[in-house]
């Protein structure tokens, strides 16, 4: 019996596959020059993971597209718009993936300094205590958000682990030198292997060689100590 889909899921959908047609122009005829921006390729549009699951994407809002019908749920066929919108689902992604590891470098540095201040100014550590809860909470949401977008992509991957260390509160420890360091490393470790799988441009790690410690672990790990820290103080 062909599949039913409600007036409201159509109309939407009809509404992005024309916003689709109108907001993605063909590719530039020889006559044409092409714009600079369609003369840089990232190399992440060889990402066989992105280019799957924008062509995915795709394919899913075409179905729901004006003149669709429920027989056309097979696998469409190629078209001349569908590279086009792959490759600006990339570009985008990826812009906004450089943003948020951008954010969370910025967010480590401040917590940092914040933290470091702490020893040094023992008159402000109440004041410096609130700006810190402040940066951390912010530093776990970008973590979060991260750890969130690539998870997505990445379903075959284990993306939880239990923390390896406890926060000490004790005074020895007044700048929390210890959990921040533990938050840059697993950070570190989780933005080498983000910039090897997804930005360089040779792509020569598999989804296999991710697993075990991967990507989504660390950025979980960090995320949790940064919560935890929060927390504690």
């Amino acid at each position: 019996m062909a599949q039913r889909y409600s007036p409201l899921k159509q109309a939407f959908a009809a509404a992005i596959w024309i916003l689709l047609l109108f907001g993605i122009s063909a590719p530039p005829t020889a006559q044409e020059k092409p714009s600079e921006e369609e003369e840089f390729r990232h190399p992440a549009r060889q990402n066989a993971i992105l280019r799957k699951y924008f062509q995915e994407q795709y394919l899913e809002m075409k179905r729901f597209g004006p003149n669709a019908t429920s027989q056309r749920r097979r696998e469409l066929p190629p078209d001349a718009f569908m590279d086009r919108f792959i490759d600006k689902r990339i570009d985008h992604f990826v812009e906004e993936l450089e943003k948020r590891m951008n954010s969370i470098e910025e967010g480590l540095e401040d917590v940092r300094q914040t933290a470091s201040g702490m020893k040094t100014s023992p008159s402000e550590e109440g004041r410096k205590r609130n700006v810190l809860k402040r940066q951390l909470g912010s530093l776990a949401d970008d973590l979060g958000r991260l750890h969130k977008t690539l998870a997505i992509l990445l379903l075959e991957l284990k993306s939880k682990a239990g923390l390896q260390r406890t926060v000490d509160s004790s005074p020895a420890n007044a700048g929390f030198s210890k959990e921040i360091e533990y938050i840059a490393s697993q950070y570190s470790r989780a933005a080498d292997q983000i910039g090897n799988y997804f930005l360089k441009p040779s792509f020569t790690v598999s989804i296999h060689q991710l697993k075990g410690e991967n990507l989504l672990i660390q950025l979980h790990r960090a995320n949790k100590m940064a919560r935890e820290l929060r927390k504690s103080l």
